[in-house]
């Protein structure tokens, strides 16, 4: 089946069809001449250049979007593990993850400044990250052995974008398991379970519902 590209692509082709006999040939020897012939033929045919622009703009403005939250999609998941970093450095000396939440990390300055705004924890694009255990991110029960890192309100191209990144074999090897949340239920990825680790693609379009909903990464 063509993706969206290839059908503005074949879009563009019809619209440019009817045209080809119009276009005029331009005399390049002369730099003036081909200036008035470019003024004159735009003046007589702006239309038919509006309509072979459009979809090129429309093709553009789609590369650069997705090119876009590709990148922001990249920074966050480095950035969530690079924050699991810090949280594992400060418990290294409990006994236990017992009690952490995101108000225990950002009092302690636990959580980098860069990724702070007005107390609450964010990273690039506006999403907002909680720190506990659950959905809920609850603080972290006595004896906690892992931790939850959540991102909430998500629809569902957000959603199947973050539980299928790519990670890292050093991030996969701190990963215990990842959740979605949603009003249908949860679905957890597990190494070896119903929903395996690591995500394979394609397996969390039936999951993700298409909003409100929670991904959160249980991490050791």
């Amino acid at each position: 089946m063509p993706n969206k590209i290839q059908l503005l692509y074949l879009k563009f082709v019809k619209a440019i069809t009817p045209y080809k006999e119009k276009l005029v040939s331009f005399d390049v020897s002369n730099f003036s001449v081909y200036i008035a012939q470019g003024r004159d033929f735009l003046s007589h045919n702006y239309i038919i250049v509006l309509k072979l622009a459009l979809p090129c703009l429309l093709v553009l403005f789609i590369l650069y979007s997705c090119s876009a939250s590709r990148k922001i999609l990249s920074q966050n998941i480095a950035s969530i593990f690079a924050i699991a970093d810090e949280i594992r450095t400060y418990y290294q000396s409990k006994p236990d993850y017992w009690k952490l939440s995101t108000q225990v990390l950002t009092e302690n300055n636990v959580i980098p400044s860069d990724f702070l705004a007005d107390g609450d924890v964010v990273l690039s694009g506006d999403y907002k990250l909680l720190f506990g255990e659950g959905a809920d991110a609850q603080p972290a029960s006595p004896g906690a052995r892992t931790f939850d890192i959540i991102l909430s309100n998500l629809n569902k191209a957000q959603c199947i974008s973050y539980v299928e990144a790519k990670l890292s074999d050093e991030n996969l090897l701190a990963l215990e398991k990842i959740t979605i949340h949603n009003s249908s239920g949860e679905y957890v990825y597990t190494w070896g379970g119903k929903y395996t680790l690591p995500v394979p693609k394609y397996s969390s379009k039936d999951l993700c519902q298409s909003d409100e909903n929670i991904v959160f990464w249980t991490l050791k």
